[in-house]
C-alpha cells in the first residue's frame, strides 16, 4: 500500500487486456469515413469486431453524424461504447436473446451490464449537476451517487438514447474499473512483523477505524465463507465493530471483506468500515468521505477507474485530498499485476 492523495497514486495497473480492446473498438468505429472503394466517402461502411455488420452501420452513423466524418451524431455524447452497447441491445430485443441480456465480447472490461442495466459515469454541463441527476432519475437511473458535475449509477440501457438527448449532460461512459485482487493466503502480519510490533509495543489498533473501499462486502456468489462465518471464526471482529455502510449492487467477489481479513489480523483491536467503490467514480469519490463523516481514522482502497485523470486530481483524488486535510491518511494499493504491471529502467545519463 502506498500513500495517494493526488491522481498520480494510481499508475500501477494492468492494461493490456483492457485497451487492446478499447483500442479495437475505438478505431473501428472512428473508421467509418473510410471505404475500401472511396477513402472518406459518406456512404462508407464500417465494422466493429465482434459486433453485428447492422449494428456498427447504425452506431457509425449516431456518433459520427450521417455524413460520418465528425463526431456530431445524436449519440456523440455517450461516444462508442455506450452507442454500441445500446444498438446491441436493441438487436438482442429484436432477436429474443436480451433476457438476460450481456454485453457483447468487446465491450466486456469496458462496461458492466446487470439485470438490463448498465453502470455509467455521466458529466455534466456547468451549473447543470442537480439537474442532471433529477432527469437520469427520470429515466430510470438507480443507486446514484453525485460528486462535483459527475453523476453515477444504473441506467437502463433501452433509455441510453434518451439521456443522450438531456440537455444537462455534456458526456457519459461506462464506468470501468480494476480491482487488485490477489489469489493467495496472507502471510502479510508475518511477512511485516508486525506481530512482533504488537508484542514489543501493545499497540493493536484499539481505538482507530479503518474504512475500506473495494468491489463488495458480503453478497458475493463466489467467495468459500460469509462475513457471518469470517466473524464466528475470528477473521473478522464481532458485528458491533463492523460498519457497512454501502454495500455493491451486483454481485461481487467480497476482496472488501478480504482486506477486512488482513486489517484485523494486523491490528486487531481496530473496528472497521466498508463502502462499496465500484458503483461508480462518483460513488466511489462520495464513499471516500462518507467513511471519513462515519468515523475512519485511516481509509484504504485497492481500486482504480480506468477514466481516473493520470496527471491532474480528478474527483477521487480530490476526495482523498479532503480526507487527508483532516487529518485521516488514505492509502491505495500499488497495483498487484505482477508481470502485468509497468515495469521500465531509468539509466541516469552522465552529468545529471
Amino acid at each position: 500500500m502506498t500513500a495517494a492523495t493526488s491522481s498520480l497514486r494510481r499508475l500501477a495497473v494492468s492494461w493490456r487486456v483492457m485497451m487492446f480492446a478499447l483500442a479495437s473498438l475505438v478505431l473501428a468505429v472512428s473508421a467509418a469515413s473510410q471505404t475500401p472503394d472511396v477513402p472518406g466517402h459518406p456512404g462508407a461502411s464500417v465494422s466493429i469486431p465482434g459486433i453485428p455488420q447492422a449494428v456498427s452501420e447504425q452506431v457509425a452513423t449516431a456518433v459520427h453524424g450521417a455524413d460520418r466524418r465528425g463526431k456530431d451524431g445524436p449519440m456523440a455524447v455517450l461516444g462508442p461504447t455506450l452507442t454500441t452497447l445500446y444498438y446491441d441491445f436493441q438487436a438482442a430485443q429484436t432477436s429474443g436473446r436480451a433476457d438476460p441480456y450481456t454485453a457483447p465480447d468487446p465491450l466486456r472490461g469496458l462496461t458492466r451490464v446487470h439485470n438490463g442495466r448498465v453502470l455509467i459515469d455521466a458529466t455534466a454541463k456547468r451549473g447543470a449537476a442537480e439537474r442532471l441527476v433529477r432527469q437520469l432519475r427520470r429515466l430510470g437511473l438507480q443507486d446514484g451517487s453525485q460528486f462535483g458535475r459527475v453523476v453515477s449509477g444504473w441506467l437502463p440501457v433501452n433509455r441510453l438514447s434518451d439521456a443522450a438527448a438531456l440537455p444537462e449532460l455534456l458526456a457519459a461512459r461506462g464506468s470501468a474499473a480494476h480491482v487488485h485482487v490477489g489469489s493467495v493466503t496472507s502471510q502479510a502480519d508475518v511477512a511485516m512483523r508486525t506481530d512482533i510490533a504488537r508484542q514489543n509495543t501493545g499497540l493493536d489498533g484499539t481505538g482507530q477505524t479503518v474504512g475500506v473501499l473495494s468491489d463488495s462486502y458480503d453478497n458475493s456468489t463466489v467467495a468459500a465463507t460469509t462475513a457471518a462465518q469470517d466473524i464466528q471464526t475470528g477473521d473478522l471482529p464481532p458485528p458491533n465493530r463492523i460498519n457497512v455502510l454501502a454495500e455493491r449492487s451486483d454481485p461481487g467477489v467480497d476482496e472488501g471483506r478480504a482486506m477486512m481479513q488482513l486489517i484485523h489480523d494486523i491490528a486487531p483491536g481496530a473496528d472497521l468500515a466498508f463502502h462499496r467503490a465500484l458503483d461508480g467514480i462518483a460513488d466511489f469519490a462520495q464513499g471516500i468521505l462518507d467513511l471519513a463523516s462515519a468515523g475512519s481514522t485511516v481509509i484504504v482502497d485497492d481500486i482504480i477507474y480506468f477514466a481516473e485523470p493520470m496527471f491532474q486530481d480528478g474527483i477521487v483524488a480530490q476526495a482523498a485530498d479532503q480526507v487527508d486535510a483532516q487529518g485521516i491518511p488514505y492509502f491505495s494499493s500499488a497495483g498487484n499485476s505482477a508481470r502485468q504491471s509497468l515495469r521500465f529502467r531509468v539509466e541516469r545519463e552522465k552529468g545529471l
